[in-house]
């Protein structure tokens, strides 16, 4: 109950915030007057090739899951594998193996970090049948070992009442996040393309997974990578494009207060099987980067190894706020920002504030020509919105 009393508020500050409407400059139906975001927006369609880092070590042909920490990139294998986790450096050159002792992998499909904890996600249900879904979860300190024991949470959705053998379940999963304490699991709805949204709390024992929200989003999700600093969720999956072939696909969600589908939700199409393989993991490398992997593919005569990727988004969060000032276009960077935001092309003086994702004002002042720079070092790190001349907003993230 707290959590929807939590989001019912921060409903409630946005409605106080102003206008709704789409507030990222960079979509078809921007809406300038807007001062919070309704989720409405519309873009274009976007194509971003990954550059291809290395061919991963065959140990890897069935990889399922990525996360990157500490310099270091954690993956596994899925179904049927042994159950051990692997490190690999930046560049995917294997460095060591943590074997887990007290687990087995009936099907492992993702990993992810948060606070002291790791978690590895054994709950893919390609039929529906499952009545063992799990993650295994481990300190993250133990990683310095070459073994490890886990404890486990168990869980079973809420909704599911049958569990007969069903190739269009929308019961299988391999794409998981842990947000404080909250474990928040996307399914591979073979029968609808689209994913739920299912959400437990981190705590050992017996879960029930809570449906809070479905999005279509015309294919699989294989995998799901959060960036904390700004609160972008980045989802991976693929389509059929026509029969043995089929092509990767992002959505990047953000703006995304106070539901994960609430805000912006951005398309970016990546490559077909023959440019990326089948991809199956995903994880930030910061705020704009991202790491990606693929399987093996063999069908006949092709053979595709499986490989490791990386992606930069920052163009889909770049802003030019424009402000009719004899048509001038002002430019607020960088973006995201540590210490300073400069605006750029200023032709006078101009009043800004700073709101948090709440719509709460947290600075305010004036930038000039000679002083365009708005000073951000001591703000807590995360996402804000600049409002230049009561108008013109512009998405900040502070990292």
């Amino acid at each position: 109950m707290k959590k929807y009393v939590s989001s019912l508020l921060v409903f409630i500050a946005f409605s106080a915030f102003g206008q709704s409407g789409c507030t990222d400059p960079n979509a078809q139906n921007f809406n300038q007057n807007a001062q919070w975001n309704d989720g409405s927006c519309l873009y274009d369609s976007l194509f971003i090739a990954p550059s291809e880092i290395t061919l991963l070590s065959t140990v890897l042909n069935e990889n399922s899951g990525l996360f990157f920490r500490n310099d270091t990139i954690w993956t596994h294998n899925d179904s049927g594998n042994s159950s051990t986790l692997f490190a690999l450096d930046t560049f995917g050159t294997l460095l060591r193996q943590v074997v887990v002792a007290n687990a087995t992998n009936a099907d492992w499909e993702a990993i992810s970090f948060s606070g002291n904890y790791g978690y590895v996600g054994d709950f893919g249900n390609n039929v529906g049948t499952r009545t063992n879904l799990k993650l295994y979860r481990f300190a993250i300190s133990d990683l310095q070992n070459d073994t490890i024991t886990v404890d486990s949470i168990s869980f079973a959705y809420a909704n599911q009442t049958s569990f007969t053998s069903n190739a269009q379940t929308n019961f299988d999963a391999e794409a998981f996040i842990v947000i404080n304490d909250t474990v928040h699991v996307f399914t591979k709805n073979w029968g609808n393309q689209f994913t739920n949204h299912f959400i437990f709390p981190a705590q050992l024992g017996l879960q029930s997974a809570q449906l809070i929200d479905s999005f279509f989003v015309d294919g699989l999700i294989t995998d799901a990578a959060f960036d904390s600093v700004s609160g972008t969720i980045v989802l991976l999956g693929y389509r059929s494009i026509m029969s043995s072939l089929y092509e990767s696909f992002l959505w990047v969600l953000f703006d995304n207060q106070p539901g994960v589908f609430s805000g912006n939700k951005r398309k970016i199409s990546i490559g077909n099987m023959f440019a990326v393989g089948q991809t199956e993991g995903l994880t930030f490398k910061n705020a704009q980067e991202l790491y990606l992997s693929s399987e093996q593919i063999q069908s006949g005569f092709i053979v595709i190894p499986p490989r490791l990727f990386q992606l930069n988004i920052s163009q889909i969060f770049t802003q030019t706020a424009s402000i009719p000032q004899n048509l001038i276009k002002i430019s607020v960077y960088p973006n995201p920002a540590t210490n300073e935001i400069h605006v750029e092309q200023l032709q006078k003086p101009l009043s800004f504030q700073l709101k948090n994702a709440a719509g709460q004002d947290v600075l305010s002042g004036e930038v000039t020509p000679d002083h365009p720079i708005i000073s951000v070092d001591k703000k807590q790190r995360g996402v804000y919105f600049l409002t230049l001349e009561n108008k013109e907003i512009v998405r900040v993230v502070l990292e």
